[in-house]
């Protein structure tokens, strides 16, 4: 016997499809739009503390050093990403790749004052300094061109911007010219500069996209224009496109060649904050939504075609029916599977 939908029970039909569609699609596409923020304000855990010196009240900071003594590889990770460090206890504690630190010090020069951010805090996401709060301090590494400080984000990922800063190391390095740590080797001058490099990366680690930004720019002549970023800068990054990861790279002219690699001179810091991102669902993640399209789009037509030949139900209530499940379909899929908005009229 053929059972018809009557005109009652055709919307709870719908909505019920809606629900199960909604229920049954992965988690990844029902909070496609939720935007994350990694502010590091979740790690708890620090190796030491540092920049407690020339009347500054310093703080703690974890370099991976994870108490065993042990040299090790493992990184850490916060809200889902994965933040490349290294770290040996040779020459007193040696590590490379991403610390994360809430040290208050701006005038300490030299390696003692590493894990310190120049505005002296963390960021507040509004342009401000959260005094005493996380971020995050990269050390890429001297060689000219290479980065131990990569991020990994396990799926892809929307990187909408960043808050960076130099380190009050750096800042002081440009802004004194010559510390004594490093009286042999160039000084800033007219001409040179200090950049930051972040690219984007694919699954595989390759560079999809850069962005560049300066941290120390004496680009013209005199001492009038000399630029050094003092404050917490946010950056777009949304023409990186989509993501699997990050790379921070330090670029510089002043550099040194030792055995035939070359080096850069200044310190090969930076830190950030508020780093802001969307998860984008895998392609595999959208066939269950798909399946059920096509599964209800089969049974409506099986259904329309044998109601059309006994004469009992409207084909256009079927559709009308179809229609508002495709458009809450439609709408829920990613905005990179969507065509432009005129080629949808």
């Amino acid at each position: 016997m053929l059972h018809t939908i009557n005109s009652q029970t055709s919307p709870r039909v719908g909505i019920l499809i809606i629900a199960l569609m909604v229920a049954l699609s992965p988690p990844s596409t029902r909070i496609l739009h939720a935007e994350i923020i990694i502010d590091f304000e979740e790690l708890s855990f620090f190796s030491g503390t540092s920049g407690n010196s020339d009347g500054e009240p310093g703080g703690s900071y974890y370099n991976g050093d994870n108490g065993t003594g042990e040299a090790n590889s493992n990184g850490w990770t916060t809200r889902g990403a994965t933040f490349a460090n290294t770290y040996s206890p040779d020459f007193g504690g040696y590590w490379s790749g991403w610390a994360y630190s809430n040290v208050v010090n701006r005038l300490t020069p030299f390696v003692d004052n590493q894990y310190a951010s120049f505005p002296g805090g963390g960021s507040d996401g509004s342009g401000g300094i959260d005094v005493g709060g996380n971020y995050a301090v990269a050390y890429t590494g001297s060689e000219l061109g290479m980065s131990d400080a990569m991020v990994r984000f396990g799926q892809a990922m929307r990187v909408h911007s960043i808050d960076i800063a130099n380190t009050t190391w750096v800042a002081l390095y440009a802004r004194d010219n010559n510390p004594p740590f490093y009286p042999n080797r160039d000084n800033f001058t007219d001409g040179d500069f200090l950049r930051l490099k972040i690219q984007g990366l694919d699954g595989n680690d390759s560079v999809v996209g850069e962005m560049v930004t300066s941290l120390v720019d004496f680009g013209g002549v005199g001492t009038s224009d000399n630029f050094i970023l003092d404050d917490w800068l946010s950056i777009n990054l949304d023409s990186l496109g989509t993501v699997s990861g990050l790379r921070f790279v330090i670029d510089s002219n002043l550099t040194s060649t030792y055995f035939g690699v070359t080096y850069i001179d200044p310190p090969a810091y930076v830190a950030i904050d508020n780093l802001r991102l969307t998860a984008i669902p895998e392609p595999s993640s959208l066939l269950g939504c798909g399946g059920l399209f096509v599964l209800f789009g089969w049974y409506r037509s099986r259904r329309r075609d044998k109601q059309q030949t006994t004469g009992r139900a409207s084909p256009k209530r079927g559709l009308t029916l179809w229609r508002q499940v495709a458009f809450v379909g439609f709408w829920s899929l990613p905005e990179r599977v969507r065509p432009p908005f005129s080629e949808r009229l």
